[in-house]
């Protein structure tokens, strides 16, 4: 999930009060108790399972706050919107085999590592959507 949220907000009078600063680290934490709040409210995950994913390292959320855009600078948000509501991966590089449900991931032509759009890896549909998922722009790879 991708999120473009303000700097700021407003007061009930109608000001506009802008945050200058916020610590990617602790957002990520805040984001993090509160989709898993939400996710046990509405009774999809126990408390056994939150506490397993607060033992991991990793949280498994993402906050990137570098990029800033101007209110003034529309080329700027188009620019940024664009970059969100990419997909990670073409569906013309998918195909599924009906039968046994492996995912074939073609590679993309002119890829980093070489490959050919001949070239291609035939994975489980859960890997298949792990691998999607390390590639989105939330992960930083392209």
């Amino acid at each position: 999930m991708h999120a473009i949220v303000s700097r700021g907000g407003w007061t009930r009078s109608g000001t506009w009060v802008a945050v200058p600063w916020v610590d990617p680290h602790a957002a990520e934490l805040l984001f993090r108790h509160e989709v898993l709040s939400l996710l046990r409210n509405a009774g999809l995950i126990d408390e056994e399972r939150i506490s397993l994913l607060f033992s991991w390292k990793h949280t498994g959320f993402s906050v990137h706050n570098s990029v800033t855009v101007a209110p003034e600078d529309a080329a700027g948000a188009e620019r940024l919107v664009r970059y969100l509501m990419r997909a990670p991966v073409s569906q013309q590089r998918l195909e599924i085999d009906e039968e046994t449900t492996e995912v074939r991931v073609r590679a993309k032509s002119g890829a980093d590592d070489a490959a050919t759009a001949e070239e291609s890896e035939t994975l489980d549909p859960d890997e298949a959507v792990a691998r999607i998922w390390r590639r989105s722009p939330s992960h930083g790879n392209t």
